[in-house]
């Protein structure tokens, strides 16, 4: 898949997530497990069909110091609050550094050599989705390696 298309979907991705919780919070909309509650069902219009959200996030040696739950998923736990989505999360087979720079060294090492890192989760069919989310930190202008090996393994339609 074209790098630029790639960056072009986590772009679109990001604005669409910005714009649903935006006007979520403003009307008042927060989700909730009971049926006779309005919120309800203004939830259930922001995504049709079945949803699946896809992402990769990390909590240790991130830039800043390491966080209790990573950037990207806290944003994909909102989106899948607001949507009911299915989660899928993209764990490594081999850790990743718990030292930010060596991060950085070797997420541009991946880039440099087109690696495909392993994934340890098994992946999961897709076609049963009418909307798939697909969330990531961006490393170096991409998203990093290991979100290819997914894209590479799993058909999204795109």
């Amino acid at each position: 898949m074209n790098k630029r298309v790639v960056a072009f979907i986590v772009g679109v991705v990001a604005v669409l997530a910005v714009i649903v919780l935006g006007n979520l919070a403003r009307s008042g909309a927060t989700p909730s497990t009971n049926s006779s509650n309005q919120a309800t069902s203004s939830t259930k219009k922001v995504a049709t069909g079945k949803s699946l959200i896809v992402y990769f996030s990390r909590t240790k040696g991130v830039y800043g110091g390491d966080v209790k739950v990573g950037h990207t998923a806290q944003v994909a736990q909102d989106i899948q609050k607001y949507t009911g989505a299915d989660m899928y999360e993209i764990v490594p087979k081999v850790d990743y550094s718990s030292n930010y720079e060596q991060v950085t060294k070797q997420a541009q090492t991946e880039i440099d050599e087109n690696a495909r890192p392993a994934i340890k989760n098994p992946l999961l069919d897709v076609s049963k989705y009418d909307t798939i989310y697909i969330g990531s930190p961006i490393w170096w202008g991409q998203y990093p390696m290991i979100m290819f090996t997914f894209f590479d393994k799993v058909d999204c339609k795109i």
